[in-house]
């Protein structure tokens, strides 16, 4: 499903894990004081350790095919999102939010825009891809 891009899809969703709990941490510190749990909204450039790892998984993402950068955000929403999925087989509600998302014909910034701004992307990527029976 992902192809050449086994590797870099491996290593966004590495940094992902650990720019969530880096930017936990910054957050207890009072590093992000007055923002809410939102990466997209908060982060500062490189002002914070996460993101400069933001810049990292960008970087990244940026090398990635756009239909590849639309499975991967489908991918995203299914591990945050499904629970609420009605009854349908993780691969049936993959499917349909695949249709679904690409119907909306995003440009690829939006598409990286929508991934960075996930606070838990690592996680999301993580379960969806669970649900998928998918390693990487």
């Amino acid at each position: 499903m992902f192809g050449e891009f086994n590797n870099q899809i491996r290593e966004v969703i590495d940094l992902s894990v650990f720019r969530e709990q880096l930017f936990r941490d910054e957050v207890k510190q009072g590093l992000h004081e007055g923002t809410f749990l939102d990466l997209g909204d908060c982060l500062e450039g490189e002002k914070h350790e996460s993101g400069k790892i933001e810049t990292n998984i960008k970087s990244i993402l940026e090398t990635i095919d756009e239909e590849i950068l639309l499975k991967l955000k489908t991918v995203m929403y299914l591990g945050r999102d499904y629970d609420s999925s009605e009854g349908l087989s993780p691969t049936e509600a993959y499917e349909m939010l695949l249709k679904s998302f690409s119907e909306d014909a995003e440009d690829k910034e939006v598409i990286i825009y929508t991934l960075l701004s996930k606070t838990s992307l690592g996680s999301y990527l993580t379960t969806g891809f669970e649900l998928l029976k998918m390693h990487f």
